[in-house]
């Protein structure tokens, strides 16, 4: 089953964060959960697996994490696995998301519209969220939905919704992994890589 439609019916909150920085120390201070996060759009221009993205974790475990310098890293490390940490100024060094904080007052975003939070107002007009639209593959319905909600401009709101339908990609993709029991199966991935 798809698991962004899962946690739609779930009524789970799920939240896209503004900055990994924040976004850690919060989830830290345990004011979300891990399983809550769709994903983070972060300001940072440091690729997994290189000396740059191992480099920022250090400094950020010295400042921003410092209460818990280890858990920090344990979840940066997992959401990058997991395909949760968007990097827009890898691809665009001049896409900066400082100015979001603003718009949305905080580091989060809650974006599901069944769970207990979720404030009508942002959704006004009945219009179908965001999530809905990324699970359909609808991402210029996602992009205007979420304008729309948040107040976002185009822009970002078009690299929240990229991001978000990646986070999606991979999940599936992991999802496949696993054969009809439910366990990882080794040949149908290599079988899929070949």
């Amino acid at each position: 089953m798809n698991k962004i439609l899962k946690l739609l019916a779930s009524k789970s909150p799920a939240y896209v964060g503004i900055s990994l920085s924040f976004c850690i120390k919060e989830l830290m201070q345990q004011k979300l959960k891990l399983s809550e996060i769709i994903g983070i759009i972060a300001n940072t221009k440091a690729p997994w697996g290189c000396n740059d993205w191992d480099k920022l974790l250090d400094g950020y475990a010295d400042t921003y994490w410092r209460d818990d310098p280890e858990l920090g890293i344990m979840f940066a490390e997992r959401l990058m696995e997991e395909g949760k940490i968007f990097q827009p100024r890898i691809d665009d060094d001049e896409m900066w998301s400082h100015d979001l904080y603003k718009e949305i007052e905080g580091y989060w975003i809650q974006i599901n519209p069944l769970a207990q939070g979720y404030l009508p107002l942002n959704n006004p007009h009945g219009e179908p969220a965001v999530l809905e639209e990324i699970a359909y593959g609808n991402k210029i319905s996602a992009i205007k939905v979420l304008r729309k909600q948040t107040g976002l401009g185009l822009n970002h709101s078009k690299k929240a919704v990229e991001a978000l339908m990646e986070t999606q990609a991979n999940m599936e993709t992991q999802a496949n992994v696993c054969d009809n029991s439910g366990f990882w199966n080794r040949e149908e991935e290599e079988d899929r890589e070949s």
